[in-house]
């Protein structure tokens, strides 16, 4: 992780094909399976989640993000690693304002049994829920204010990726999950 130049956003740099620049920006957005992926000229990086949102959640907005593989680390599985090396590295402050975007109004997107609502609010607070008919997860719920660097840190940083043992095999075709246990 390398700062980047007030303005310059978050770039994943493919160092193994001689420094191509993927900018994390909803255009450069690629299909994916169980990943966040960004393409650009023919050069994509996957698993970025975690990693974006501890860089969010420190409100880091401008850094080169060098690789030499087309996926980023996936560590255990949550943002906590990332958000202990971006605490021990240190941050650079710009001198420039940094500009935020506004909800007006609210906006949901569904997709299959999933769904997803942002609404206007004085904070930046977060609600997550899952229901699953599984004994060992049933119905859960969080709510965090993110305005607030320790909530990230202790509420939603740690939490890990999972999957059902039934979806093992299609995610491991697809070069998946291939640390997972």
């Amino acid at each position: 992780l390398r700062p980047a130049p007030a303005g310059s956003g978050i770039v994943f740099v493919r160092t193994d094909l001689g420094g191509r620049r993927i900018p994390a920006r909803i255009e450069n957005a690629g299909p994916s399976f169980y990943a966040t992926v960004l393409q650009k000229d023919g050069a994509a990086v996957s698993t970025i989640e975690h990693l974006m949102a501890a860089l969010y959640a420190m409100q880091i907005d401008d850094l080169d993000v060098e690789l030499d593989a087309g996926e980023v680390p996936i560590l255990d599985g949550s943002s906590k690693p990332f958000v202990e090396g971006i605490l021990t590295a240190g941050f650079r402050e710009h001198d420039v304002e940094r500009q935020y975007i506004h909800v007006a109004k609210p906006i949901t997107v569904t997709h299959e049994e999933k769904r997803i609502s942002v609404h206007p609010c004085p904070e930046y607070r977060v609600t997550y829920a899952i229901d699953f008919d599984h004994p060992a997860l049933g119905y859960q719920e969080l709510t965090a204010s993110l305005w607030r660097e320790d909530q990230f840190v202790e509420k939603i940083a740690p939490a890990r990726t999972f999957t059902f043992e039934h979806e093992v095999q299609a995610l491991r075709d697809r070069g998946l999950a291939l640390g997972g246990s």
